[in-house]
């Protein structure tokens, strides 16, 4: 499976260079220009340029160095990471991490975790819904594996993906019902988030939640009327109605919880904000990390509190930064217990021939 910044590179050379071939036929470390790889010329490279600044920010001002970085796939993601930290804006953010407020820093941990416990309480609410039944302690190991992958994926997908896979082996045959009921899911997280969020944040949550919706709805209507047909049938019901306002009610405290994660590392770092703005402004960074440009939200993340919080409330910029790297780093520890959790998983294992 190839890793979500390199397929993002692939894409962009398919869709900016207009290839005649996928991006699933480009290969890592094929050399880009010259007869042996992709066949690119200088007038490609221009273009390489300004679609690395206009999708990732990457400016390339030195002739030599952008010649290195485009030689390959490979060496443009890493060109890209290099540039990621070793931006001025991000070196400071993380040098503001050795002041961190131990205290604050706890309770923003336990509050990470106890938004996982919560996650995996309103997902069982939604596999019930579904009519899928998983003991609370395997939907809380399938929670925590969610996290982990959600930091390796270009938004919240890649975590979706694979609950359902996980879920779907201990539930086999039901793998429609899974889907439904993380559909359910995402309407729900995403339909109160945009309550929660500020001014356009709400909109775009909204909006999201909508297209997405319908739109699935509509490729199932034209290409699975069967499938369609279910998933009608079940969002119609009774039972789905009761499971998505409890999975509602759950979602409130699990936004507060996420949030709050943000706002202790913010207090650690000594921002001081009102808890309530700040909610406010968490809300929209996590719906711009919610768009998938970037592994985990990273950059996109930090720029939205960088720019929230400096024009709401005055926050330097390499506080911004710094109080979402130590959000990101409460998150990114629980999902270390995510990938124990992976490597405990049993292998299923093929029946003999």
């Amino acid at each position: 499976m190839t890793p979500p910044l390199l397929q993002e590179i692939k894409e962009m050379l398919v869709e900016e260079l207009m290839l005649q071939v996928t991006a699933a036929e480009i290969s890592d470390d094929a050399p880009l220009f010259g007869p042996e790889g992709l066949g690119l010329d200088s007038v490609d490279a221009l273009q390489l340029v300004v679609a690395l600044e206009k999708r990732f920010g990457l400016k390339m001002s030195d002739g030599e160095a952008a010649k290195g970085i485009l030689s390959s796939v490979s060496t443009m993601a890493a060109g890209l990471l290099f540039w990621l930290f070793s931006n001025p804006e991000i070196r400071e953010g993380l040098d503001g991490l050795k002041l961190l407020t131990p205290g604050w820093l706890m309770l923003g941990f336990g509050a990470a975790g106890l938004g996982q416990v919560v996650e995996a309480c309103r997902w069982r609410v939604c596999l019930r819904t579904a009519g899928v039944t998983l003991s609370f302690l395997t939907a809380l190991r399938i929670t925590l594996i969610g996290t982990a992958a959600g930091l390796l994926s270009l938004g919240p997908v890649g975590a979706d993906a694979v609950k359902v896979l996980l879920a779907g082996r201990r539930c086999p045959g039901q793998r429609v019902a899974l889907v439904a009921s993380l559909g359910l899911a995402l309407l729900v997280i995403s339909a109160v988030g945009g309550n929660l969020t500020v001014g356009m944040g709400a909109w775009m949550a909204l909006t999201l939640a909508t297209v997405v919706f319908f739109g699935v709805g509509l490729a199932l209507r034209q290409y699975q009327p069967e499938w369609h047909h279910r998933l009608r049938r079940f969002l119609l019901d009774a039972r789905t109605r009761k499971g998505f306002a409890q999975a509602a009610l759950l979602s409130i405290p699990l936004l507060l919880l996420q949030y709050s994660v943000f706002y202790c590392a913010a207090r650690a770092l000594g921002v001081v904000v009102p808890a309530v703005k700040f909610m406010g402004a968490a809300a929209v960074a996590d719906v711009a990390a919610a768009v998938p440009v970037s592994i985990a939200g990273l950059g996109v993340r930090e720029k939205a509190f960088e720019t929230v919080l400096g024009s709401w409330h005055g926050v330097p910029p390499a506080q911004a930064i710094g109080l979402s790297l130590a959000g990101l780093g409460l998150i990114l520890c629980w999902a270390l217990v995510g990938v124990v959790c992976f490597l405990a998983e049993p292998v299923k294992r093929q029946p003999p021939v």
